[in-house]
C-alpha cells in the first residue's frame, strides 16, 4: 500500500504521526510526486513533521527544490495549543542534511504573511487550527495566484466535525465559506481541502 511507501520512504520521519493523519496527506504527497514543485510555502508548521514529510518527497521529485516553513511558535494568543520552536529546530537539527537543504524557516504570524506574501510559490500548505474564516482570508488576498497562474493551495480540514468541538464554537465554518473554488478529500477521520482553479 502507498501508505507504507510513506513509512519505508528513504528516511524516516523524526517524530511521530498519527495513521490517520499520515493517510490524509497521501493526496499532497501525490501532488508533490506528479507536479515537481519549486517552491512550498507551509502555513502553520508546528512540530515540523508535516514539513519533513513534504521534504522527502519533495527532494525524491525535486532535490533543488524548497520549502519556507512559517508559524507563530510560543504564541498562544489564537486561543490553541502551541507548539515551541525549540522543539521544531530539535527535530529539523536530527534531519539528514538533504533534507535541512531543502527547508527554510522563519517564526512570523501568518496575518503578517500575508501583509507581504511570497509571489514565487507553486503550492501552498495551511495548517493554522483552520476555520472558515481563516481560509477565506487567505484565499481573498492569494486568489489571483490561484485563479490566473494556475497555484493551488491545499489546508488541513474541510469537513465540520470539528466544530462540535469547545475551541471551535462560534468559529465559521468550512461550509459556510464563498466564493471559493475548493474539494474535500476525506480519509478516515481526517480530511484535506484543495483550492484550485480546477473546481470553478
Amino acid at each position: 500500500r502507498e501508505v507504507q511507501m510513506i513509512q519505508m520512504n528513504k528516511w524516516a520521519i523524526r517524530g511521530s504521526i498519527h495513521t490517520g493523519y499520515q493517510e490524509s496527506m497521501l493526496g499532497i504527497m501525490k501532488w508533490i510526486k506528479d507536479n515537481s514543485p519549486n517552491k512550498i510555502i507551509q502555513l502553520g508548521t508546528g512540530s515540523g513533521v508535516i514539513t519533513f514529510l513534504m521534504a522527502q518527497y519533495l527532494y525524491d521529485t525535486n532535490p533543488n527544490g524548497k520549502i519556507k516553513a512559517y508559524d507563530w511558535w510560543d504564541d498562544s494568543s489564537d486561543g490553541f495549543h502551541i507548539f515551541s520552536m525549540d522543539d521544531f529546530e530539535f527535530s529539523y537539527r536530527n534531519q539528514p542534511k538533504e533534507l535541512q537543504n531543502i527547508i527554510e524557516y522563519e517564526k512570523l504570524d501568518y496575518r503578517k504573511w500575508l501583509d507581504n506574501p511570497d509571489t514565487d510559490w507553486d503550492m501552498i500548505y495551511v495548517d493554522l487550527n483552520n476555520d472558515g474564516e481563516k481560509i477565506e482570508k487567505i484565499y481573498d488576498v492569494l486568489k489571483d495566484k490561484v485563479l490566473d497562474e494556475g497555484k493551488v493551495i491545499f489546508f488541513e480540514g474541510g469537513t465540520d466535525g470539528r466544530f462540535n468541538k469547545e475551541a471551535y464554537k462560534g468559529r465559521k465554518k468550512f461550509s459556510e465559506m464563498k466564493d471559493i473554488p475548493y474539494k474535500v478529500y476525506s480519509v478516515g477521520i481526517k480530511s484535506f481541502g484543495v483550492i484550485s482553479r480546477e473546481f470553478i
